[in-house]
This record gives C-alpha cells, structure tokens and sequence, in this order.
C-alpha cells in the first residue's frame, strides 16, 4: 500500500487510545491527544497515575476500555512498549503507532505477527497535519 493510501485509511478511524497521555499540558503526549480531539477523533487517554485529563476519563490500562480502539498510540518509553502491544492484541487494534523514539523490534514483531499495521518512531500529529494540508 502506498503512503498517500496507508494514511487515508488511518486517518480514517475514529477511536485513539493515547497510552502514556499526560495531564501536564507541557507534554507532547498531552498536546497531541487534544489535537487529535480537536480534530475530531476520539481520544481515550491511558494513564493510571489519572482518574481525569481535563474532564476526559483516564483509563488505567487498554482493558478497561469498552469502545472499540483503532489505533493504540504510544508515548511511552520503548522498554515499555511489549507489554502495551500484549494488551492491545488484546483489543484488537487496526494500527499500533509507536511515537517518536518507541522503537522495540519484539513489540513491533509482535504486533506485525498478528496482523496489526505499526507505524514506528514517527509523530501521529506532523503525519496528520502533512495528510489534511494534503487531503
């Protein structure tokens, strides 16, 4: 699949679990997920150190969502990446997008094994923006 195509159908999907997401508005994981809220997508931060994210229930984990997740975005340290993907296969996510600098070859061998797309060190926002300035 080209990329102009891998990203329509990405940007296609709804339901964006931000795994890491911050409550401190600093935070790149933060401003990212509100954008994507802005934009029209819906957001479910994960977080356990977080009951709420500006009034946004906060998930402690991937399993406690009962919406159907079409991509898991991660904004975590790499060594924490596995046991992120061994949930979302779980949950059985179409895209696992592992932020800028979440690189863990086992998790994204893992993830591809079982039939999930990765998308891997690489910023959801800056590819969404070139995908509507492009759209």
């Amino acid at each position: 699949m080209n990329q102009k195509r891998l990203f329509n159908s990405i940007f296609s999907l709804s339901e964006i679990a931000v795994v890491g997401m911050s409550a401190n508005a600093k935070r790149p994981s933060h401003q990212i997920g509100f954008y994507l809220k802005e934009q029209g997508y819906n957001i479910y931060p994960v977080n356990p150190n977080y009951d709420k994210i500006n009034k946004l229930k906060c998930f402690s984990n991937l399993n406690e969502i009962k919406d159907n997740i079409d991509i898991v975005n991660i904004f975590r340290h790499p060594d924490h990446a596995l046991p992120i993907v061994i949930d979302s296969i779980k949950i059985n996510p179409k895209v696992i997008w592992f932020q800028d600098g979440v690189v863990n070859y086992e998790a994204i061998d893992l993830a591809n094994k079982n039939g999930i797309q990765t998308i891997v060190d690489d910023c959801i926002y800056r590819k969404h923006k070139v995908y509507i300035n492009k759209a």
